[in-house]
């Protein structure tokens, strides 16, 4: 399996669990530490989870789990970290003051401002981390300044994560809802406009379309950096039109349309 299929699998489970479990008192100590686990912790459950991640065989997988516990390590020892190891550390600490600010929105009943929700979704959706750590290991091909340039969050990076966050938002609030979850864009436009949750819709499906023109125009004048790290932060944007096609919940719901085409990639044999 490919590296970035990897980091993927491992970023998608830190999101799932962070969405699930993010919502109980004392959270702030799971998000501004490094994750690990103390005996008595009443975090330990949330946080050993972490742990077992580094014991996966994965080489991939345990690298990025361990990358969790290092920045303290750092700090004790007086170490500096190469870039590589910084921008692991980083994103995930990124990542999780994201996850906290939600759990903090959630705890106390607060819908944010679309212009809050945006500003922190786009982060904690994971897709501005998952174009970053995708480029990690190719050390031959990146260099320092693409590794700056695609964590200083430029427009096609936003516009990917945008896409990201609108369309799973759309298609899926109202499951998220019923069971419990920090406010979604539909419902911030709602309460900060007075509008109709159709207005929403209309409101958000132009902003995907303004999304898409902002990685085109990126796209058809690729100066900054290589064309082959924009085409990874493209691709993530085309899994969103695999995964919530129509506005249905394919990433989530496993009878919707995302089970036909993982069966034709893998079990439909090809005629040739």
């Amino acid at each position: 399996m490919p590296k970035l299929a990897f980091v993927m699998a491992a970023e998608m489970r830190l999101f799932r669990n962070c969405d699930r479990f993010l919502a109980f008192a004392g959270s702030q100590q799971v998000a501004i530490a490094t994750f690990a686990p103390r005996q008595n912790d009443e975090n330990a459950g949330f946080s050993s989870y972490f742990h077992k991640l580094s014991t996966l065989k994965s080489l991939e997988v345990k690298k990025l789990a361990r990358a969790y516990f290092k920045e303290a390590q750092w700090l004790n020892a007086g170490y500096i970290p190469t870039c590589e190891e910084y921008i692991k550390n980083a994103i995930v600490k990124k990542l999780a003051r994201a996850y906290f600010k939600e759990a903090q929105w959630l705890n106390a009943g607060y819908i944010p401002t679309c212009e809050e929700y945006i500003k922190n979704a786009i982060v904690s959706n994971t897709f501005m981390a998952l174009g970053t750590l995708s480029l990690i290991g190719m050390e031959e091909l990146i260099t320092k300044n693409i590794f700056e340039w695609i964590t200083s969050e430029p427009s096609i990076v936003r516009a990917s994560s945008t896409i990201c966050r609108l369309m799973d938002d759309i298609s899926d609030h109202e499951v998220q809802q019923q069971r419990g979850h920090v406010a979604s864009i539909i419902e911030c436009f709602i309460k900060e406009y007075g509008a109709l949750k159709e207005e929403a819709y209309v409101k958000f499906r132009k902003e995907v379309k303004n999304s898409w023109k902002d990685i085109n125009k990126a796209l058809l004048r690729p100066t900054e950096v290589p064309t082959f790290v924009l085409e990874r932060v493209l691709n993530l944007a085309h899994s969103m039109d695999t995964h919530f096609q129509d506005e249905e919940d394919g990433y989530t719901d496993s009878t919707s349309k995302s089970k036909d085409v993982i069966t034709l990639l893998l079990v439909e044999p090809v005629n040739i």
